[in-house]
């Protein structure tokens, strides 16, 4: 018997959230340059990399034509901008108006180290900003 997947649209990263909050075990999405809306908001190469921290074993279906043109892996990007809020209270990033930074450790392919206060978090306690 077939598994049955459960696939809702993600033109962003909201979008994306909102779908895997909902139990979705798969999305289908535009880049900037394979969409077939002219104009819609979609994720660029960097923000697809960034869906990692959110769903790290995800895989990513890019339609062309209408058809599966190829399928990709995500991988969890060397710097994290602006996305994972550090869970340290006395870190800068807590305390002033600015963005946060995380640097991904090689040796773990899980672990990320804030790059002002060097707290290391894992991935799966990531909080989002």
């Amino acid at each position: 018997m077939k598994k049955v997947e459960l696939l809702a649209p993600a033109g962003n990263m909201e979008k994306f959230k909102m779908a895997l909050h909902y139990g979705a075990d798969a999305v289908f999405m535009g880049g900037k340059m394979f969409n077939l809306r002219a104009g819609s908001n979609n994720f660029s190469d960097e923000e697809l990399n960034q869906l990692s921290v959110i769903a790290p074993h995800i895989s990513l279906s890019i339609i062309r034509n209408f058809e599966v043109a190829e399928k990709r892996q995500v991988e969890l990007p060397k710097e994290l901008v602006g996305i994972v809020k550090c869970p340290n209270p006395k870190c800068i990033t807590n305390n002033e108006p600015m963005q946060t930074m995380f640097h991904s450790i090689k040796a773990s392919k899980t672990i990320l180290q804030c790059h002002y206060c060097e707290k290391e978090i894992d991935v799966d306690e990531a909080k989002f900003c």
